[in-house]
């Protein structure tokens, strides 16, 4: 998780704001470039993404 978070500039790739303390946060499974690995996003965005991709099916 620490390596995630660093690697991410510890900021949420969903909506660019910092990943700390004071807001829930997920790990988010995705595939990138056909490669599957996982993203630390907060807790909001992670059910905002999964409600947005479940109305594109």
């Amino acid at each position: 998780l620490l390596y995630l978070w660093e690697k991410q500039g510890r900021k949420c790739p969903i909506c660019g704001e910092p990943i700390d303390t004071h807001k829930a946060w997920n790990v988010m499974p995705t595939v990138q470039d056909g490669r599957k690995c996982n993203l630390l996003v907060h807790d909001e965005c992670f059910k905002l993404s999964r409600k947005t991709n479940g109305n594109k099916k």
